[in-house]
């Protein structure tokens, strides 16, 4: 389950990476984006409510999904473990793995603490940016990219 964030024109290269390792280890994904508990009911439990997945990978299920009682009970429907794959926003990868802190106070808050109030297990850091230079105009952005030992 993707958030917006993760389909930003130049920030899905890391997404598509990990769906394609996923796959090369035979497992079948299905990549979803929506309204959680849309998502949920439409696209990962069939007509009789059980799940068409064997685990979820959840990108998203942050902000303000543990207070949506419909979404928890959708989850409890699907009875498979869902990941709460976390995304570093506040360092890049290299400053998060040298920080004795790890995964910052706040972001502690509504990476791990909500989506493990919904039913989320396991805050796994999958992801993270890295901060580049525009050779043509000198200019710093930062990109998304996998955390390739995970």
């Amino acid at each position: 389950m993707l958030f917006f964030a993760n389909l930003i024109d130049g920030q899905h290269n890391a997404y598509d990476f990990l769906i394609r390792q996923l796959e090369q280890h035979g497992i079948n994904v299905i990549a979803c984006f929506g309204n959680d508990r849309q998502v949920l009911d439409t696209l990962l439990l069939d007509r009789d409510r059980r799940s068409r997945v064997d685990l979820v990978v959840a990108f998203s299920l942050k902000l303000y999904s543990a207070i949506d009682d419909d979404l928890r009970r959708a989850l409890i429907d699907m009875n498979v473990p869902v990941l709460d794959a976390v995304n570093l926003y506040s360092n890049t990868i290299d400053a998060w793995r040298q920080d004795p802190i790890g995964i910052r106070p706040l972001e502690v808050v509504w990476t791990i603490a909500v989506p493990e109030m919904s039913g989320a297990a396991q805050p796994t850091p999958i992801t993270g940016k890295i901060r580049l230079t525009d050779p043509d105009n000198g200019k710093r952005f930062s990109c998304t990219r996998p955390l390739r030992r995970r």
